[in-house]
């Protein structure tokens, strides 16, 4: 290369067996998502020579959408020389438990690589007596040929897995030839602890009896009947998606598949009703691992939609339900009395509701793949927000969308043709997404908001998910109620300035600044679209440490004990859970809103700490756990005036918080002045 060229671009060519000393700083723009490709490219840079410099590269270190081997590479301020060197040993515990069950199998897969295969989180459980299994066994069950791959067996984790080539006679006709032909994937494993051996098949149809029998001997009994349910307990607000009934007395239709709200119906006449007999359920709820999914049927076969390229998972999904099913103590009907029951209505609710959330669709994208477009100028979704223009309890139910410093006015009713949404004022508002555009009161039909109620219920179109009654959930706490001196504040300001003005915003600002927390971060997100007015970050180990403060200011300058000052900050609060179930997004919200704030020659959103902060923990998200919690702040409340109704709405608000991701709820407001 002659020196008269200073700037060599390229696109995918300095890989392996490419070699020029003289290049000596690169500049990725776009990660790579493989570490290999990665290493390779930069080792071009790295070939030595006396008369040049040490190499450098400067890489993009935006973005979420790379390989988790390469995050630490990517992370801010990365020692490059310590990364390359140690690549692989900061891997989470899933990963080495992934890896060290890769590794104990006998044989590597030659047609099918381990990596590559990703089941669905199924299972059915039979009962063993037996002192040892016997997996190879599986090869004298099939006629020779039909195994393409295995059986693999890892003796240590005690699982085994083949592929197997399976045909069946076309349905459409009565011809032998030709026959439909597919590989499923086999996957068992045997858990001599508990005396059980699960086994997962892609060809769903199946119970594998056979298999069962000849790994584990004659005498094997298939968990089913009603002690499948048990699967189910340990779920908190399940709402099921699907129910099926069977007939026990001899009917014209036997069997009854129900959805929606007509599962609540359902449900509340199956106590005590012989005539009647749950076959199967699939529904949705929370665990101590976040939202899930979870079927089951009375012949035995246990599902979820979930799905998992770490066999370790698997394993300890199986032995969980495992624990379930040979649990004596556990009572099903119990377990159908805590499901949430969605009821259809033909009117609204008579009572308040507090919060109003975007359609689930919408929270699952990236908020850069969404624009809501009002009076005619579009915008990000992560500048947007849907709140509640009243919490009244009679009426339409009123709403609001927000972007920037744009509104457009809704209301929705029900009556016995459904729900409906209409626009009351300004030029209709469209949504962005997907390469699609829409008129959002349309978009709402198809996919509609969530509302909540001041007393955990939700409504989802016509539809009222309503709590069970928990008889054994204590009152909310009082001590969870922090009064607070705000002398030389302005209760009736709530956003800051400047650190040192008198908002509330900046008060509680300089409080956490100057608390034992030792916040890394401080984060100003108030303004429409806002996760919360203040958002102050920790990293402990690692885990990230996220605090939601949510702020209202008060509605009166005479602090007491008003409802309504409670209804919009608590409702906030319920919301938050969004954030908690995808960080990614969470994360990539405080870029982007901190990126156009700097655009528009704004103050940093970074009361405390800097983006290279946030940047760090993106590049590092999926490595992290994560623990959350929630902080009201309302100085125009009197803790001393409080009314035991108020209590009610802290109630709900934290039930929701803690029962699907855990949250700690917590409470601020005013000391008797």
């Amino acid at each position: 290369m002659e020196k008269r060229s200073k700037i060599a671009v390229c696109v995918d060519m300095l890989g392996e067996g490419f070699d020029l000393p003289d290049l000596k700083i690169a500049a990725l723009h776009d990660k790579q998502r493989s570490e290999a490709v990665t290493f390779q490219f930069v080792g071009r840079f790295t070939r030595t020579r006396n008369d040049l410099g040490d190499a450098t590269v400067i890489a993009n270190i935006t973005g979420t959408d790379i390989k988790d081997s390469l995050r630490a590479l990517y992370a801010e301020d990365a020692d490059w020389n310590r990364v390359l060197s140690v690549v692989g040993a900061n891997r989470t515990e899933k990963e080495r438990r992934r890896e060290e069950v890769f590794s104990g199998f006998s044989e590597v897969p030659e047609h099918f690589p381990l990596e590559t295969l990703t089941p669905r989180m199924s299972t059915v459980v039979y009962k063993t007596t037996c002192a040892t299994w016997q997996p190879h066994a599986v090869e004298d069950l099939f006629k020779a040929g039909s195994i393409v791959e295995g059986p693999h067996i890892n003796e240590t984790e005690r699982i085994a897995i083949f592929v197997k080539r399976d045909e069946d006679r076309l349905r459409w006709t009565s011809t032998k030839e030709p026959t439909n032909v597919e590989y499923n994937l086999y996957m068992i494993h045997w858990d001599d602890d508990q005396g059980l051996l699960y086994i997962n098949s892609s060809r769903l149809k199946d119970l594998h009896e056979d298999i069962a029998k000849k790994i584990c001997g004659l005498d094997v009994e298939r968990i089913r009947g009603e002690h499948i349910f048990r699967v189910l307990d340990g779920f908190r607000r399940m709402v099921l998606m699907n129910l099926g009934l069977s007939e026990t007395q001899r009917k014209p239709v036997r069997y009854s598949s129900f959805m929606g709200s007509d599962i609540g119906e359902q449900l509340d006449t199956l106590p005590g009703n012989r005539n009647r007999m749950k076959t199967n359920l699939f529904g949705q709820g929370y665990t101590d691992d976040g939202k899930t999914t979870i079927g089951c049927s009375v012949k035995g076969k246990i599902w979820s939609y979930d799905s998992t390229n770490n066999f370790g998972d698997w394993i300890d999904w199986c032995q969980s339900l495992g624990r379930k099913l040979t649990d004596s103590t556990i009572t099903t009907d119990k377990i159908i009395q805590r499901l949430v029951r969605p009821k259809r209505q033909t009117s609204r609710p008579e009572k308040p509701a507090i919060a109003i959330a975007w359609p689930e669709t919408f929270l699952h994208l990236q908020e850069d793949k969404v624009d809501i477009e009002v009076e005619g100028v579009r915008s990000p979704f992560y500048d947007c927000d849907i709140e509640l223009t009243s919490f009244s309890a009679t009426g339409p139910l009123g709403f609001r969308i927000v972007a920037d410093e744009r509104v457009a006015k809704f209301e929705m009713t029900i009556d016995a043709s459904g729900a409906h949404y209409r626009q009351i004022s300004g030029h209709d508002v469209l949504v962005h997404f997907r390469g699609k555009e829409k008129f959002l009161k349309d978009k709402f039909v198809e996919d509609p908001p969530h509302i909540y109620f001041a007393d955990g219920d939700m409504l989802v179109d016509h539809d009222l998910f309503v709590l069970p009654p928990y008889e054994d959930r204590p009152a909310f706490d009082l001590d969870k109620i922090e009064p607070v001196n705000w002398m030389g504040v302005n209760i009736r300001r709530e956003s800051l300035t400047s650190m040192d003005d008198d908002s509330i915003q900046a008060f509680m600002a300089r409080r956490l600044r100057d608390s034992d927390a030792e916040y890394e971060v401080i984060y100003n997100d108030d303004g429409s679209g806002e996760i919360a007015d203040l958002v102050a970050m920790r990293l402990s180990g690692n885990t990230l440490k996220v605090d939601l403060f949510h702020l209202k200011y008060s509605s009166s300058d005479h602090q007491g004990a008003r409802v309504d000052d409670l209804y919009a900050v608590c409702g906030q609060a319920q919301k938050c859970i969004r954030w908690r179930e995808r960080p990614d997004i969470f994360l990539d919200h405080l870029q982007k809103r901190e990126a156009k704030a700097r655009r528009g020659s704004r103050a940093s959103r970074y009361l405390v700490g800097s983006p290279a902060n946030v940047n760090g923990w993106v590049n590092r998200w999926k490595e992290l756990s994560y623990e959350f919690g929630v902080t009201v702040v309302q100085p125009g409340y009197v803790k001393t005036d409080f009314n035991p109704s108020h209590l009610e709405i802290f109630a709900s608000t934290e039930a929701l918080l803690m029962d699907t991701w855990g949250m700690k709820f917590r409470v601020v407001v005013a000391e008797r002045s």
